[in-house]
């Protein structure tokens, strides 16, 4: 009995992984202590280098911050001198133009560094200048120090920013002092410090071209650059704070890195004496630590080429140790394949005995430690019995390899079916062994079983979906098709066998050349796969839609398909809905009109046909007036039929050519070719005068007007999206003059579009820029003349455009809703300045703050305005809200209920504008209002008109009948507060007491008016 094959040996050798292991290890101990000494020399290097860069810069920047104080004190010297001559001061106050600048000339001659000396007033209007004589009209109005000057004149002087002078338009640096006296400021002396001066110093210094010198302020920014740059007012943060620090602890600088100007630079700054100002010296980084670079890339080139070559001496090494592994392990992974193959291997004599198993048949077939040497081969695969087992071994002496399957016993007794190849090997001794190579194919078998009941699960599948299986045989001819989807197609079987030309007469007279032609050139080419879309007619005469899918198989010797198999589904459904589709895509679901995407072919179409035939276009952009209260009060269903309404009454006014499409909305577009100024006005003015009538929607009759803006082709454009931008940007400017009009397109209203954008879009953080602002209306007893409240008014301080007025700013917020967050603001706003007045001792009075329509219909606006009192401290008896009539009569019950609940909270509540809108005295009787307010148009004119006068008493007479206070805002003249005083109203308000001030003059005609009243009360 043979011996079984030992086990393998170890796979690989350990000295030759010991000594791999050593050379890989020392080399990179190697390298790390050739690399760590680079680093650290480098290190000090780079050290040396920063350290003799911080030593030049440092000296030169104190050199020049010592030549700039002194330059300066000449200067601030001079300017003092003469904001303190009383000849100056005199001839400033005469406004002698002539002397002063005589004056001026003379003391330019001992100031060489300024380019002129200029004497303003305390308006900021230039009297004398050294440049010119005479002045005509200039201003240093809106310059940093003069404003700042204006605001503290105690300051002794101030460096402003670089500006262009006005006359020349040649760069200077501001320096300025305040005539002044008593804390009163006379008038300014600015003298305009040349930077040219300086630079022509700094050339003289002999200094390279890296080397950067700037006179700073405190603030950082650039006064005066060398080499010469744009005088750009950069600011670095972190220059900013050294050079703030520096200015106040007087201490010189020393050097930091900063990144100035996109470059990191090594800059050095030193204060000037006395002088809130600093000199920073600076320099490229780059520049300072080119020689180190350059030593250090010297030593790293070397480096680099020594441990090139180590690196190629340790490789071919490794590659010698490498071969030597490879082939000890080629020699013991041979011996070891068969002994851990994954498939059952034995070696079995002539006489049928097992001499050798490997690994994975021991585990199979050998229970324990059982021995399978020995065996006989038919205890292990019974089909072997000694007969079939001798002819096989036969067989592979004639060196004939068998593939043949049989049923393998496992070790517990249970049986498998195999598949076994059968050779005979030679051994080296001469004798002869079958060698029996034994799979597992159980699973396969499983999974023959498992796609058998998949593919009679396929056909059941089949005969309850859409879907037919065929097969064409493209020698005969035939088609084999089947599926029960079939009789759908007025076929009389699910599985039928016809000529292909039968199935091509089944198909739709329209389709059936097409797709004879598809079949013919895929028989000539055939492509990977195939697919057709047709229609195919059934017996009752209905079409349904069918798809065909394919793929050619089979080819013979010449690479030609035999057969094409694939799928027929039915579509039909899919077809309708694409249909469906399509229509929508062009349609309006609603109205049936034109839609957004048919609209713009449409008058593309328009376009290309009008440039050819040169005629002109009229585009008309129609929107609802209103039409968003009709959803909102009655809903959208209602909404809806009102859209059909209009849509049927515009479609009343479209020609044969013309198209009318609905934009979405309550916006309608009308293309109206060949079409002039004249008949597009036409049009749209017949479309206004239809509208008026009321539209019946079920037992209601409802009213909307339209809002129409006409643009021309070519004249306001000559793309689609021109035309209707530009109709549009008409549309708004009709809304804008009153709505139910029409307007031509000009060419300014995309301007004014462009600016209502901006400021909407500035407004939105306006508040939190600080640009909002609240002025503030004195509010007067009308018996005793003494000040008893406040209105706020809104104002908006653009920085580029200036004082907006709220006549431009407020509708804005309205249509964009910012009116909510600004209005919230407001009333924060208007509490906090009622609550510093009284803390400044002022007695309390009444701050009144308008408020919007959408602002009061939020559903939280009671409990902000709760949080404003609570978060500012102010007694709610100290706040007013004022309310519109057409706020009040806008869902009566509801603001009623909000009225209530702000009542709750203590504030004071008025009806604003009273006499303009439509109140009923029947729901004003219910309002927990305090104060009526007459609108300023009645009081305009109550002196010449009669009426205007009678409603005014009629409205005194009203408010003291129902308790009310009567407030009469925009009294001008003594004529009208004599009658108001008269009449009997309780508060006035208006230009003739005081237009509306800032807080802090407020403040100080209040404190003068309660001053004034508490004399009167002492004396009285």
């Amino acid at each position: 009995m043979a011996e079984r094959i030992p086990s393998h040996l170890p796979l690989s050798l350990y000295p030759i992984d010991r000594l791999r292991r050593i050379l890989v290890i020392g080399f990179c101990l190697l390298v790390l202590l050739v690399t760590s000494g680079l680093l650290i020399t480098g290190w000090h290097g780079y050290r040396n280098a920063l350290e003799a860069e911080r030593s030049q810069l440092g000296s030169l920047s104190r050199v020049l911050a010592a030549h700039f104080s002194q330059v300066f004190r000449a200067s601030t010297g001079q300017l003092m001198s003469l904001t303190r001559s009383e000849e100056v001061q005199a001839l400033l106050a005469k406004r002698n133009e002539a002397a002063l600048h005589d004056v001026l000339r003379d003391a330019l001659m001992l100031d060489p560094q300024s380019n002129f000396l200029t004497v303003a007033d305390r308006h900021g209007d230039v009297v004398a200048t050294s440049m010119v004589y005479p002045v005509h009209q200039l201003d240093i109005r809106g310059r940093e120090v003069f404003e700042s000057l204006r605001r503290n004149p105690a300051q002794a002087f101030l460096f402003g920013r670089p500006v262009a002078n006005r006359i020349n338009q040649h760069q200077f640096v501001p320096m300025a002092a305040p005539i002044e006296s008593g804390g009163r400021l006379h008038g300014v002396v600015m003298a305009g410090i040349d930077p040219g001066f300086f630079q022509a110093f700094y050339r003289t210094l002999g200094i390279d071209d890296d080397t950067a010198i700037d006179l700073l302020q405190q603030d950082g920014t650039r006064l005066i650059s060398f080499p010469e740059q744009s005088l750009a007012q950069t600011t670095s943060p972190q220059r900013a704070r050294i050079v703030s620090g520096l200015i106040r602890d007087r201490r010189e600088g020393g050097l930091f890195e900063s990144v100035l100007d996109g470059d990191t630079r090594l800059v050095a700054i030193a204060p000037l004496e006395k002088l809130p100002l600093v000199v920073s010296v600076s320099r490229s980084k780059s520049r300072a630590l080119a020689g180190w670079w350059a030593e250090m890339l010297s030593k790293g080139l070397l480096l680099a080429l020594t441990m090139a070559g180590l690196t190629a001496l340790l490789l071919v090494l490794l590659a010698q140790l490498k071969r030597l592994e490879r082939s000890e392990r080629r020699l013991r992974l041979t011996q070891n394949s068969v002994d851990n193959s994954a498939e059952l291997v034995l070696w079995v004599f002539a006489d049928g005995t097992v001499s050798y198993a490997n690994r994975e048949a021991t585990r199979c077939l050998a229970r324990n430690d059982e021995i399978l040497i020995g065996r006989r081969i038919g205890s292990l695969m019974p089909q072997l019995e000694p007969d079939r087992w001798r002819a096989l071994y036969l067989r592979g002496l004639d060196r004939q390899s068998e593939l043949f399957e049989c049923t393998l016993r496992l070790a517990d007794g249970t049986e498998v079916a195999a598949e076994v190849t059968s050779s005979v090997l030679v051994r080296e001794t001469g004798e002869t062994v079958m060698c029996l190579q034994a799979r597992d194919i159980s699973a396969r078998r499983r999974t023959e079983a498992a796609l058998a009941a998949s593919e009679a699960r396929l056909r059941l599948a089949l005969e309850a979906s859409d879907t037919a299986l065929y097969e064409m045989d493209l020698s005969s001819g035939k088609i084999v098709l089947t599926g029960s989807v079939l009789r759908r197609f007025g076929l009389h079987s699910s599985h039928l066998e016809l000529p292909l030309e039968a199935w091509f007469a089944h198909l739709h007279e329209e389709d059936r050349a097409r797709v004879e032609a598809e079949f013919t050139g895929w028989q000539r080419v055939p492509p990977e796969r195939v697919e057709s879309t047709h229609r195919v007619n059934v017996r009752n005469g209905e079409t349904r839609w069918v798809q065909a899918r394919g793929q050619f198989v089979d080819p013979d010797v010449l690479g030609r398909p035999q057969r094409l198999i694939g799928t027929i589904n039915d579509v039909t459904a899919q077809k309708l809905n694409e249909a469906r589709i399509e229509y929508y895509a062009r349609f309006d679901a609603l109205t049936g009109l034109a839609n957004r995407y048919a609209l713009y072919q449409h008058l593309s179409h328009a376009i290309d046909e009008a440039e050819v035939q040169e005629r002109p276009i009229g585009v008309l952009f129609i929107d609802l007036d209103n039409f968003k209260n009709i959803n909102d009060s009655l809903g959208h269903a209602v909404g809806d039929e009102v859209l059909k309404a209009v849509a049927g009454r515009l479609d009343e006014f479209i020609g044969p050519d013309d198209t009318l499409a609905r934009l979405g909305g309550d916006e309608f577009l009308i293309i109206l070719p060949g079409a002039t100024e004249q008949g597009a006005g036409e049009v749209a003015s017949c479309i206004v005068t239809a509208m008026s009538v009321p539209f019946r929607v079920g037992e209601r009759e409802l009213s909307t007007t339209p809002s129409i803006g006409i643009s021309l082709y070519p004249r306001d454009g000559i793309e689609a999206d021109h035309l209707i931008r530009n109709a549009d940007a008409a549309m708004y400017q009709a809304k804008g003059r009153g709505r139910n009009t029409f307007q031509f397109y000009s060419s300014d209203m995309n301007d004014r579009a462009a600016e209502r954008l901006e400021l909407e879009v500035q407004l939105r953080t306006a508040h939190l820029r600080g640009e909002l602002c609240l002025h503030y209306q004195p509010q007067v007893d009308a018996i005793s003349g003494r000040i008893v409240g406040a209105e706020a008014l809104m104002r908006w301080q653009h920085p580029e455009y200036g004082m907006i007025s709220p006549g431009r700013f407020i509708p804005i917020a309205e249509e964009s809703g910012l009116i909510v967050q600004i209005g919230d603001w407001a009333i924060r706003e208007a509490c906090r300045q009622a609550v510093v007045w009284q803390r400044q001792g002022l007695e309390p009075i009444t701050v009144a703050v308008n408020l919007s329509g959408r602002q009061f219909q939020q559903p939280n606006f009671v409990a902000q305005v709760a949080d404003a009192l609570v978060e500012t401290g102010l007694a709610p008896q100290w706040l007013e809200l004022e309310v519109t009539e057409s706020i009040v009569m806008h869902d009566v019950r509801q603001v009623i209920a909000t009225l209530s609940e702000l009542k709750q909270l203590g504030v004071q509540l008025s009806i604003d504008d009273f006499g303009t809108g439509y109140s009923s005295l029947s729901y004003l009787k219910r309002f927990p209002v305090d104060l009526l307010k007459i609108d300023q148009s009645f009081v305009r004119d109550l002196e010449n008109d009669d009426s205007d006068a009678a409603i005014v008493r009629a409205v005194i007479s009203l408010g003291k009948h129902l308790n009310l206070r009567l407030v009469a805002e925009g009294v001008e003249t003594e004529g009208q507060f004599a009658f108001l005083q008269a009449a009997g109203v309780d508060l006035i308000q208006g230009f003739w007491f005081s237009r509306p001030l800032l807080a802090e003059d407020f403040a100080a005609r209040l404190r003068d008016d309660q001053a004034e009243a508490r004399v009167a009360d002492l004396a009285g």
